[in-house]
């Protein structure tokens, strides 16, 4: 009997590689004759690159770029050959921006909001471009910054002018007295590229589902900053469409990193659908004929999960390929109808178990979740299970 797992990360806890193994771990422990398969998942955030490189194969950069605080930062870079971009068979880059500009990196969390830079992410598009470069898959999930995408494109050559004409700090905080976005010197090479956005959310760049009021709050932005830091980027994002002679702050994913989306869309990158467009990428679905079961999960699995998140992509391939699909996530929300879509729905977590508690706990409840599941379906005692 063959299973597929293809988890996506239990964020805090595990990530969706290590989840696969735990998930392997429980199955063989319930029958040693399984034949299992791992291909972990990811949405664009934190893990794309982990997910991704056994798939596309060719082979990891150490680049070096200056961080966010200035000091040096080395970041991991995939080269590979890509057959999905309009020149088949080109070299491209595949870059996690989690990695380079995110929440999680130790000199982060330190510096303010309105103070994060998306440049260093800017910096390694800059350097790709100088060694030959000209198609990159950039995932922008997990960002820290809220800038717009200022400081990537301050990088590739634009530049924010006062009323008298005077060349203003790249930052965010700079807008209130800028009057005009400079693309006299945006680096040409950049129009012969080929962007291609990972996305793992569709939100447009202003408003209450913008980038700053949903996500803001979460990066550490104050209440009182909120209100400002909206009307910035309202601000930016006008003088920025007039100066590209485009409108794209509206577009899905726009408000996606902080406004990152925002100034890549800017560029004419084309935006992807994160869990969807990994899947493609990792060719998930040339996995599922011949399996008898997928298995995917996730930290929690609610309303949200519907929206396009792994669960639901890979419960649709495995619908396809007409095999069998389980969701087994930490915590689950009774209220959303799973049980339409997967044959089998599995909480790892007690609903009485604190959720610290749980991530904590959760390679260990993971582990007996995967493995309970596996003696019901997949048991050597059952009649005709391999």
């Amino acid at each position: 009997m063959k299973i597929l797992l293809a988890p996506d990360s239990f964020k805090g806890s595990l990530s969706a590689r290590e989840a696969a193994c735990v998930m392997r771990e429980g199955l063989l422990a319930a029958n040693p004759n399984l034949d299992v398969i791992l291909h972990p998942m990811a949405d664009g955030g934190e893990g794309t690159l982990d997910v991704l490189t056994p798939s596309l194969g060719g082979k990891t950069l150490e680049m070096d770029i200056s961080g966010m605080d200035g000091k040096p930062l080395q970041v991991p870079v995939l080269q590979f050959t890509t057959q999905f971009a309009t020149k088949d068979h080109q070299t491209a880059w595949l870059i996690e921006s989690a990695q380079v500009i995110g929440l999680t990196l130790p000199s982060v969390r330190s510096i303010p909001v309105l103070e994060r830079s998306s440049a260093p992410l800017g910096s390694l598009i800059r350097k790709g471009l100088e060694t030959g470069i000209c198609c990159f898959y950039l995932a922008l999930g997990g960002s820290a910054t809220n800038d717009g995408g200022i400081g990537l494109l301050s990088k590739l050559g634009i530049h924010l002018r006062s009323g008298e004409g005077e060349t203003m700090s790249p930052a965010i905080s700079s807008i209130t007295d800028m009057r005009q976005v400079d693309v006299s010197e945006l680096d040409t090479r950049i129009g012969e590229c080929e962007l291609h956005l990972i996305l793992d959310v569709d939100n447009p760049l202003l408003g209450k589902n913008g980038a700053t009021r949903t996500y803001g709050p979460q990066k550490g932005l104050k209440p009182g900053e909120v209100g400002n830091l909206e009307g910035w980027m309202r601000q930016w994002s006008t003088c920025a469409e007039q100066a590209f002679g485009c409108d794209v702050k509206n577009k899905s994913g726009a408000g996606a990193a902080g406004g990152l989306g925002f100034a890549l869309l800017l560029l004419g990158a084309k935006a992807h659908a994160g869990a969807a467009f990994v899947a493609t990428l990792g060719k998930l679905g040339k996995h599922m004929p011949g399996c008898d079961w997928v298995i995917t999960g996730e930290g929690k699995s609610d309303a949200q999960t519907l929206h396009g998140k792994v669960p639901v992509v890979v419960a649709d391939l495995a619908h396809h390929a007409g095999t069998k699909v389980a969701l087994i996530s930490g915590r689950i929300d009774n209220n959303t109808p799973f049980g339409k879509m997967f044959d089998a729905v599995i909480q790892v977590s007690p609903n009485d178990m604190p959720v610290n508690q749980a991530m904590v706990c959760a390679n260990e409840l993971l582990m007996k979740a995967t493995s309970g599941f596996a003696r019901l379906q997949f048991s050597p005692k059952n009649p005709g299970v391999a």
